[in-house]
């Protein structure tokens, strides 16, 4: 594409600036995944049950829940450059940390360290990705979000295959280098001043109030339908070792089936962006279609269809992520007092509550009546997500547009 056509569709494709976006999302997803595959292996080195050792995730996303909205409060008006390098080494500080711990609770302290910025970082990365492609912001928050699917299709299997050459400490040191170099990156390539400009800095106290976020209905209703279609995907995906192990997939395999979960959304959310700017009812259901679906094969047994229902559900739900946010960005931008930002971090928040919620409920699900209910829970969570998205009539958020 030429320059001139670039300048006309406001969309300057691949470029170091969104490559290190990406990579920042990447060593995000890696980390906050890293528990995912080596349970068995983590509940070891922590002395703690497998049960125990999968609420790791969980931790994390409450933390990063909880930190959201204040951390972005104080902070939406500096430099965004600045947010995404400082957000990378802290993850590189509690990956150290985490890879010292030698008890569950040290080990939850290190993860939260980390996911406090993880929730603005989120919420960053996308907007400036949007901001630097305004003629098309679906496509840039897309392109980013590849990011996260590598973060599945090698940053999780990576993790898996590494642990067990090496054990989880050094692993998790390795995520905390990768996290230092990516911090550089985004120092020297990510553009300065990325901040949305004050509206003044005095006046009577009502116009302060004013100036404070205003988040439109269509973005809870939309965060709302997050919850459910995450938690859809934790509930069962924190124990998927558990869950590949009944059908005979163990180790390598495993591995193998993390790359194949994660190559199936690369391919999907590499393709999606071409149609987040006009067709964003039809991908989101599209997405909790093939959620459903593969909810109801992996309850029917056998390696072979466990590894179809497995390519389906990476396919589907990692779409969701840049879908999701992308109609969170465009009910923003429909109201000139809204903060992208802050809505953005909204449904970020959405995001974590829909990770902590799933994870915890598979571990319950797991010490009560059995694994054998983890997919079926994450089907009705499907059904809930798609009972929200259907009440949602408003051209801002999911419509399709011409």
């Amino acid at each position: 594409m030429s320059a001139e056509r670039r300048g006309r569709s406001g969309d300057a494709g691949w470029n170091r600036a969104s490559i290190t976006l990406t990579g920042a999302l990447f060593v995000y997803m890696t980390a906050e995944m890293f528990p995912v595959g080596i349970v068995p292996e983590l509940a070891a080195g922590l002395r703690c049950s497998q049960a125990a050792a999968g609420t790791l995730l969980a931790v994390y996303a409450i933390a990063a829940g909880v930190a959201i909205i204040p951390v972005v409060a104080l902070t939406r008006h500096l430099d965004r450059r600045r947010l995404i390098v400082l957000s990378l080494l802290v993850l590189a500080v509690s990956q150290v940390a985490f890879a010292l711990s030698d008890n569950l609770w040290w080990a939850y302290a290190a993860r939260a360290v980390a996911a406090i910025p993880h929730g603005l970082l989120w919420s960053v990365v996308p907007t400036v990705a949007a901001s630097m492609s305004p003629g098309a912001p679906g496509r840039a928050t897309a392109r980013v979000f590849v990011g996260g699917a590598l973060g599945l299709v090698v940053g999780a299997p990576l993790v898996t295959a590494t642990t067990g050459l090496v054990g989880w400490r050094p692993t998790a040191m390795a995520v905390g280098v990768m996290a230092v170099v990516l911090a550089v990156a985004a120092r020297a390539t990510l553009p300065a001043a990325q901040t949305r400009p004050r509206v003044g800095s005095s006046g009577s106290r009502g116009r302060r109030l004013r100036r404070l976020p205003t988040i439109p209905a269509q973005v809870f209703g939309l965060s709302t339908a997050t919850v459910a279609v995450v938690a859809a995907c934790y509930i069962p995906y924190t124990y998927l070792s558990l869950l590949a192990d009944d059908v005979g997939i163990r180790s390598t395999s495993l591995s193998a089936l993390q790359i194949g979960y994660g190559a199936a959304g690369l391919v999907t959310v590499s393709l999606v962006g071409r149609f987040l700017d006009h067709r964003l009812r039809a991908v989101l259901s599209a997405i909790l279609g093939g959620m459903a679906v593969a909810m109801v094969m992996i309850t029917t047994g056998g390696a072979t269809l466990f590894t179809l229902a497995v390519l389906l559900w990476g396919a589907a739900f990692a779409c969701a992520a840049p879908t999701l946010q992308s109609a969170v960005l465009r009910a923003s931008h429909a109201d000139p007092l809204v903060d992208p930002l802050a809505a953005s971090a909204v449904y970020v928040l959405a995001f974590q509550v829909g990770i902590a919620g799933g994870s915890w409920a598979g571990s319950g699900i797991l010490s009560t009546i059995g694994e054998a209910w983890l997919a079926p829970a994450g089907l009705i969570a499907v059904a809930a997500s798609a009972m929200v998205v259907l009440a949602l009539r408003s051209p801002t958020t999911v419509t399709d547009t011409a």
